[in-house]
């Protein structure tokens, strides 16, 4: 099966920032903190809440792209992820897929068709809906 036409780079970067901001004001909302801390203690809680927002992140991609085949950023932006070797991509590909984006060089590095190394390693791509 030859690749799908992918979507622009600039949606699926606009959806990506999308995510991540919606993954950090869900974890603000639950993880406040105190007006009156020491430094060492906000230093303590900032570096806590930066990988509570990094775990909603990775979550809510394999969730939302398993269950629906897009997240909140892709819907808003008219995009999906697709398999390119069945209907839909699998638990096992969009867990792949995500634990590849995180390390965000491989989402740079692209192909003729423009897909991402995550994108290729795990047969998908994201299309115009």
């Amino acid at each position: 099966m030859s690749a799908p036409v992918t979507a622009p780079f600039f949606r699926r970067v606009v959806a990506l920032f999308i995510d991540w901001t919606s993954s950090s004001l869900l974890v603000g909302l639950f993880f406040n903190i105190p007006a009156e801390i020491s430094d060492q203690y906000f230093k303590q809680l900032s570096f806590e809440r930066s990988w509570l927002v990094m775990d909603v992140f990775i979550g809510s991609q394999i969730l939302f792209i398993w269950l629906f085949g897009y997240t909140l950023g892709q819907r808003l932006l008219a995009l999906r992820v697709v398999s390119l070797t069945s209907k839909r991509p699998s638990l096992l590909r969009v867990t792949y897929r995500t634990l590849l984006l995180v390390l965000i060089v491989p989402a740079f590095i692209t192909d003729s068709a423009s897909r991402g190394l995550h994108d290729r390693a795990a047969k998908t791509a994201i299309i115009r809906r």
